[in-house]
């Protein structure tokens, strides 16, 4: 089994490319079925739907990625109870509108990046400001397992820059990296921010490691 890593810039040769496209099709076959039958759904239509997306994904891609786009398990629920109470339409015309709301939201984030997130810390008054990523915010070794890995960029990102010119942020809490052994106190800072995560991660993978689930974080409402 070959240990190489790809890159997000780089794109796999063709035969490997080929052979993970029908990797991934076979493991997203199963889920684009079961979903439409578990929710009352047509799975010709689920097929269809997609089929018709991966293509529109790969192409605005550049075909960098070989995946398929499935069904998601996260509708399940939603599906269900709004098809019970209201009908099937009604579910699909829900579906439709969260698919339509991603969409806005990935142009707003293409077009304006952080800056919306530099007006609103710049605009704030409150007395205590707190931001909460899910990415690490560093891309110091010192806050991952993934250490001289191209899989690093995938749980952490360069912000340092941005929170030093926001040095009103007192904390600057964040997850995704399964990983809590990172530095303590007065180490764990970027200018004046403090760097915190507490993650229980997959506890079958024992990354619960450092967890604290009586976690708080006060306040002292005086300063």
């Amino acid at each position: 089994m070959s240990d190489d890593i790809i890159g997000v810039n780089e794109r796999p040769a063709f035969g490997r490319w080929f052979a993970l496209s029908f990797q991934h099709v076979f493991a997203m076959f199963g889920a684009t079925v079961l979903v439409p039958l578990l929710t009352g759904l047509s799975p010709s239509t689920a097929l269809f739907s997609a089929g018709t997306g991966t293509l529109i994904y790969i192409l605005c891609t550049g075909a960098k990625v070989p995946a398929f786009l499935g069904s998601s398990f996260a509708f399940i629920p939603a599906l269900i109870g709004i098809t019970q109470q209201y009908g099937l339409a009604y579910a699909m015309g829900g579906a439709f509108c969260a698919g339509v709301f991603y969409a806005i939201v990935a142009f707003i984030i293409k077009f304006t990046g952080k800056d919306w997130l530099d007006k609103a810390l710049d605009k704030s008054t409150a007395k205590h400001k707190v931001v909460v990523t899910h990415h690490c915010p560093t891309l110091d070794e010192r806050y991952t397992k993934y250490k001289e890995s191209l899989l690093q960029t995938a749980f952490m990102a360069d912000m340092e820059g941005f929170v030093q010119k926001h040095s009103d942020i007192e904390y600057w809490i964040f997850g995704h990296t399964h990983f809590n052994d990172i530095p303590k106190g007065d180490d764990a800072r970027i200018g004046n921010t403090r760097i915190l995560c507490n993650q229980m991660g997959y506890i079958e993978w024992d990354e619960m490691a450092g967890f604290r689930q009586d976690a708080i974080i006060h306040f002292n409402e005086e300063q």
